[in-house]
């Protein structure tokens, strides 16, 4: 899909809610604190393994960065593994700003151990069989979405979208999603537009975060609209404001 590389952590219900903080927030904060504190305390807690500890955070620290740049949901996961390293070792002191900290980490576990069962078990699904199998939705407009193309398209046909997967439909570009900043590169865009036009691609997704940016330096993105209201019209528009454009001429034969 013309799409981010992950959803957000809303898309998926209440229980995220205090799970985005967790790991938006404390994730680069966590690498911060311990710089300051090396810098405060070496000297005076020297049994501590500060070298060791330096190195987890660094590598942490380094890690961060590879995905600073689009730091979705399942990135910042992938990588905060020493994040959480750090977060327990700052959780053994018993200063203030420490005990302050563990409270809160405590109330989120006893939250997230109540609501998130609760919300599994209790939210809507929709079920559709797909070339894939059959599978359950459990967002309003990705069942819409789904079904929608499942009724208009065929296994094999080319989309760009991210309904390739379940579909059995083909990319027909190296890239699977764009974005509004530099992440997406010009060459992507450029090859993107050349495997619309070689395949006359039918179909293409768009969402609404993608017009958010407009002509603004690292969006590379205008070619790609321009090109799809020149060629597509908005076939669809669903309940969440994500579209299907539709070549607007199709050859006779494919």
């Amino acid at each position: 899909m013309v799409n981010a590389p992950a959803r957000d952590a809303s898309d998926f219900g209440i229980a995220n809610s205090a799970e985005a903080p967790l790991i938006h927030f404390l994730v680069p904060l966590v690498y911060v604190l311990f710089f300051a504190r090396y810098w405060r305390e070496r000297r005076l807690y020297p049994d501590e393994h500060w070298e060791r500890l330096m190195l987890i955070n660094i590598t942490g620290l380094c890690l961060f960065l590879t995905i600073a740049s689009a730091p979705s949901w399942n990135r910042l996961c992938a990588v905060s593994l020493p994040a959480l390293i750090m977060l327990v070792w700052f959780l053994k002191f018993s200063f203030k700003l420490e005990r302050a900290l563990l409270r809160i980490l405590w109330a989120v576990v006893v939250v997230l151990a109540m609501v998130r069962p609760i919300v599994t078990q209790t939210r809507s699904r929709a079920l559709l069989d797909l070339p894939v199998g059959r599978t359950a939705f459990f967002q309003p407009w990705e069942y819409e979405e789904t079904k929608w193309l499942m009724e208009r398209t065929h296994p094999g046909e080319y989309f760009f979208g991210d309904q390739c997967f379940n579909l059995k439909l083909r990319n027909p570009t190296r890239v699977f999603y764009v974005t509004p900043y530099a992440f997406t590169r010009p060459e992507q865009v450029q090859g993107l537009i050349q495997g619309l036009e070689e395949h006359n691609v039918r179909f293409v997704s768009w969402y609404p975060a993608l017009d958010t940016r407009g002509e603004t330096a690292g969006n590379s993105l205008p070619p790609l609209r321009r090109y799809l209201e020149d060629h597509y019209y908005v076939a669809e528009t669903f309940s969440s404001g994500r579209q299907i454009w539709e070549r607007k001429f199709l050859p006779t034969t494919q």
